[in-house]
């Protein structure tokens, strides 16, 4: 088989796996300027591409992705070393960005713009360090998650998080009973990222999940992390956001 036809062949089943799943579309921007190499190949390629879909199968929610190159007045992140002029989560407080891009809202559609793979890193001296991950589905949801958590917009969203927080706070012992890779691998080294690693869980397989086994009241815990992190998501419906 020529590699024309392959190529074709790929690009059929994506658009079969598109019209089966919940992101509505992906937007990949010709100019990736603040995107490291690995992150440009992949989203340049459709097996990437593919994935990414599949990956929220699970999830009831409408998602419209934007991977786009960062604005030239946000030059935090290119000499890969140092931050010029700020945190890079600040950008995501600066509800300028959102025209940034010219995208607008859809009211049953949860927005994303992406504008970068790059991200800090505090060693023990307290410095900041920037540097790029590798760009997964997992990590393209994880980044979803963080970027509803550190808007100041949606009020609604806010207090869903607050939520979600508070009660988690009240679990004894929640993590014997997570099932995340990422905590059996000590990849997780603070309690935020604790609570941003269940909720994509929550968005990659469809539900925040626990080891209860007999357990009924972890079970019934079980039940109540996935309505709060439900209502997380129902909040951000109809909003465009920019990925910190």
């Amino acid at each position: 088989m020529s590699s024309l036809c392959i190529f074709i062949n790929i690009i059929m089943k994506i658009s079969q796996i598109i019209s089966e799943t919940p992101i509505e579309d992906i937007t990949v921007s010709d100019d990736l300027w603040s995107w490291d190499d690995q992150a440009k190949k992949a989203l340049n390629t459709p097996k990437f591409i593919s994935k990414l879909y599949t990956a929220f199968s699970n999830t009831p929610y409408k998602f419209r992705l934007y991977f786009m190159p960062a604005n030239k007045k946000y030059d935090y992140i290119y000499n890969k070393n140092e931050i010029w002029g700020g945190h890079l989560s600040d950008i995501n407080r600066d509800t300028s960005r959102n025209n940034e891009y010219d995208i607008e809202k859809n009211p049953s559609e949860i927005r994303i713009i992406f504008w970068s793979n790059w991200g800090i890193d505090i060693d023990i001296s307290n410095n900041e360090k920037v540097f790029p991950f590798p760009l997964t589905p997992w990590i393209v949801a994880h980044r979803i998650c963080h970027t509803l958590d550190e808007q100041e917009r949606n009020e609604k969203l806010i207090n869903a998080f607050n939520t979600f927080r508070n009660y988690i706070d009240t679990i004894y012992n929640l993590e014997d009973h997570l099932t995340l890779k990422s905590l059996s691998r000590n990849k997780i080294t603070n309690l935020n990222e604790l609570r941003i690693e269940m909720l994509t869980q929550f968005l990659i397989r469809g539900k925040i999940l626990l080891d209860y086994k007999e357990n009924d009241d972890m079970k019934r815990i079980e039940n109540n992390l996935n309505i709060l992190a439900k209502n997380i998501f129902d909040s951000a419906i109809g909003e465009v956001f920019v990925s910190a």
